[in-house]
């Protein structure tokens, strides 16, 4: 699986760099060069990513990067083919245009929610609630936030070395869960204010 991933994520960054130079070629046409171009850069950093992925031996801080800067790479694949579609966001109707902002904070909702899978994925924290809606028969499970979230260490230990105890993988894997909550009732709202 490892190296299909290896081949696929080449053979999109080829594509892309593709995309970058017929958009250099074209420039004198009205191609825009900013977005291909940072396309690039940003699959560059994705493979750099990658690396790190396997040599650090998965940091969990290192895969959820990872992650995120896929999701990038489609978002911005999606905002450069909406353009050359000549699909519009602001070509909507007027009355939507007051929902912009909420839908801005939609993403960065979508976004921190994505986020926080990562981190529960990454740190093997998914099996740490198994009943729903509670959590360990509980609503409120005990909880540990400082080394369940510290950003900058190793998989499966502490920032001082010591094993991740169950609650901080609760706590992680709890966050996710209301995350989740937030995420749906916050887009839910959206779009039917939006419909």
């Amino acid at each position: 699986i490892e190296m299909t991933h290896r081949y696929l994520a080449g053979t999109l960054g080829l594509l892309i760099l593709a995309i970058a130079i017929v958009s250099w070629r074209n420039r004198q046409e009205g191609d825009s060069v900013v977005l291909p171009s940072l396309l690039v850069g940003l699959v560059v950093f994705q493979a750099m990513l990658g690396m790190w992925t396997v040599t650090l031996l998965l940091k969990p801080v290192i895969v959820v990067m990872h992650l995120l800067g896929g999701m990038a790479v489609f978002s911005l694949l999606v905002w450069l083919a909406m353009g050359r579609m000549n699909i519009s966001i602001r070509a909507g109707h007027a009355k939507l245009r007051k929902y912009r902002g909420w839908a801005i904070l939609g993403l960065v909702i979508l976004f921190c929610q994505i986020a926080l899978g990562g981190w529960t994925s990454s740190n093997y924290a998914a099996l740490a609630c198994t009943d729903f809606p509670l959590c360990q028969s509980q609503w409120l499970p005990p909880l540990d936030f400082r080394h369940g979230f510290h950003l900058i260490r190793e998989l499966g230990v502490t920032a001082a070395g010591e094993p991740l105890s169950s609650e901080a993988l609760t706590a992680i894997h709890w966050t996710h869960r209301l995350g989740a909550l937030i995420t749906f009732v916050y887009l839910l709202w959206l779009g039917l204010a939006v419909f």
